[in-house]
């Protein structure tokens, strides 16, 4: 097994077909221009313009739905479940309809998943409401944060990008580091739609839920967007480093962040501290935590006896680790989708501010710096 497979493993699910391509203009006076040219400019610019290609698939548009998929195909992003539709007007429908007070949420795969990948298309796993899989790290997002049909429950959007290197004669050290820079420019396009979200329905947030490296991407995305409205934001085993979360939170400082690590997780901080880009002298991850305490982060490690005591006291309760060694418990494990869904759907209980003051400090753990003998970072 190749070493990059430590964080993916092989996931063999149906891949979702491509029949019709449309082009949907956005942008002030009608202007086009690549995703990845906003990754170039700055995060302050006021003009984002976007090229936009819908596909069909052979699945019937629904009259009801509270599920949308969307893709990034190089500099493109596509949707997934309204046929020849534009993106645009499919979330003016389903925002329009909403609930004034249903939660708005992008889901964010991480490193192996690609909807252009017969066997790791998310919108056929992880973001499906019924996952065309049985293997044992599939396991329905939406449906365990609340999601189902009825718009009523709210707009699940799941993102899906190319979470692989493009080569496939990679080593796993080249494939994670060009995993790693895919994720920042997914981020780019992340950033896009939550402005496009923006201009829809002004007045509404969005949370964003990620998982492994798509807490890059949603990281990315936090500080790019310019119009978007981020309400909380989930990462579950951030494959990241520390310093770009504080960057992030330094654009966005007002912005909840629920930075969820686990023992179970300690070799993964250590793997990606080894295969990803090194970015100066900062190889914190964020396993370990921010550099500086903030009052908009929380630390929720699954394995601390302090946060039994405070999800006890809020009605929540998370069971012991299926293995020593697992990157996917961050979902697997029993209790952690009603937690994240009563972050999202019951926000009064978990304000930072009030986890701050109930986690006890002296129990507030900080990971050890993690070596691996005769392994050097790329």
């Amino acid at each position: 097994m190749r070493g990059c497979d430590l964080f993916s493993g092989m996931f063999y699910v149906a891949r979702n077909p491509v029949t019709n391509h449309h082009m949907f203009l956005l942008g002030d006076a009608g202007r086009r221009v690549n995703v990845g040219d906003v990754a170039k400019s700055s995060p302050n610019r006021k003009a984002k313009r976007i090229s936009l290609r819908l596909y069909s698939s052979k699945n019937k548009w629904r009259e009801q739905m509270a599920l949308l998929g969307v893709s990034l195909r190089e500099t493109v992003l596509s949707c997934a479940d309204a046929p020849a539709t534009p993106l645009a007007l499919v979330l003016k429908r389903e925002l329009s309809r909403l609930p004034y007070h249903a939660p708005i949420v992008v889901m964010i795969h991480g490193y192996r998943f690609s909807p252009d990948c017969a066997g790791r298309d998310p919108h056929r796993s992880l973001f499906a409401l019924a996952p065309k899989s049985d293997h044992w790290k599939i396991k329905s997002w939406p449906r365990g944060l609340g999601f189902s049909d009825a718009p009523s429950t709210g707009l699940c959007i799941g993102f899906g990008w190319q979470g692989f290197g493009a080569r496939a004669d990679d080593t796993a050290r080249h494939d994670f580091a060009r995993a790693y820079q895919a994720a920042g420019r997914a981020g780019a396009a992340l950033a896009t739609l939550l402005d496009l979200i923006a201009e829809i329905a002004p007045a509404r947030d969005v949370d964003l839920f990620a998982h492994s490296l798509g807490a890059r991407v949603a990281l990315s995305g936090l500080a790019r967007t310019v119009k978007g409205r981020i309400g909380r934001v989930i990462l579950m085993g951030g494959a990241e480093y520390a310093h770009v979360a504080g960057d992030a939170l330094q654009r966005r400082p007002r912005t909840p962040v629920y930075n969820v690590t686990a023992r179970s997780n300690r070799l993964y901080d250590l793997l990606f501290q080894t295969f990803a880009p090194r970015q100066g002298p900062c190889g914190r991850t964020l396993g370990e935590g921010l550099d500086a305490p903030h009052s908009h982060w929380v630390n929720l490690d699954f394995d601390t006896p302090g946060l039994a005591r405070l999800l006890a006291a809020r009605g929540q309760q998370i069971g012991p680790a299926r293995s020593p060694v697992c990157h996917w418990g961050f979902y697997l494990r029993a209790g952690t989708m009603p937690l994240y869904r009563s972050i999202l759907r019951e926000r009064h209980l978990w304000h930072p501010r009030d986890l701050a003051i109930d986690w006890p400090k002296t129990e507030a753990e900080t990971l050890p710096r993690l070596h691996l003998p005769g392994l050097r970072r790329a």
